[in-house]
């Protein structure tokens, strides 16, 4: 039986990263992820989700810094439910904007972020 729902919300140490990233490599199947880590830098986030793939993954709900994200949906396209936080501090426009995710249908998030989403693809 597949893994189909992954939620982690928690402080990770430097050290556990490798670990999380080792778990999440076996979850092929994931249909829903939720990954809220508190105090997580840059780096890490890439270094959490940078090339992974989950076949069937249709939800997203996180923290991570948009340019993350950005990145983790190219390989992602199928994503119909969103959840993000703010930007954070970037210098230019979102890193989402541009984004073509054609099957989203639900998106939350800061508006200034979640209005280039909508734009961008045939929100419902």
């Amino acid at each position: 039986m597949a893994v189909k729902l992954f939620h982690v919300v928690l402080h990770l140490r430097p050290e556990q990263v490798a670990a999380l990233r080792d778990c999440l490599d076996f979850l092929h199947n994931l249909e829903d992820l939720q990954l809220i880590l508190p105090h997580f830098t840059l780096s890490r986030w890439g270094r959490l989700l940078g090339g992974i793939q989950f076949h069937r993954l249709e939800l997203l709900q996180t923290n991570a810094p948009h340019a993350v994200i950005a990145e983790f949906l190219a390989y992602h396209p199928d994503i119909a439910h969103l959840s993000i936080v703010a930007c954070g501090p970037i210098r230019g426009p979102c890193p989402l904007d541009g984004t073509r995710l054609p099957t989203l249908c639900n998106v939350s998030g800061p508006v200034s972020c979640v209005m280039h989403l909508v734009s961008n693809n045939s929100v419902s």
